[in-house]
């Protein structure tokens, strides 16, 4: 029998928010525990109503593009990006 080895797509049900740790021009960053693994993680969240022209959406994505690229052991490592649908973004 062959198993299934695709992974699950990420939602915020994934992660507990504990606090806010900051704001940017964007969104905010927020202190979260990845339920799966016990991690501590930062969550940014982008307000979608900051990116409706494609200027901010190609800044934002810029944004994504570059944290993967960062490879620092100051600098938080980038994991995943996702997006919610939903009502509450």
């Amino acid at each position: 029998m062959e198993e299934n080895k695709e992974i699950p797509a990420t939602t915020l049900d994934y992660y507990k928010i504990v606090k806010l740790i900051g704001k940017g021009a964007f969104g905010k960053v927020t202190l979260g525990i990845h339920k799966l693994t016990g991690k501590y993680v930062a969550l940014k969240t982008i307000n979608k109503a900051f990116i409706k022209d494609e200027f901010a959406r190609k800044k934002v994505l810029q944004e994504v593009y570059i944290h993967k690229k960062l490879k620092h052991h100051h600098i938080i490592r980038f994991v995943k990006f996702f997006f919610l649908f939903s009502e509450n973004c």
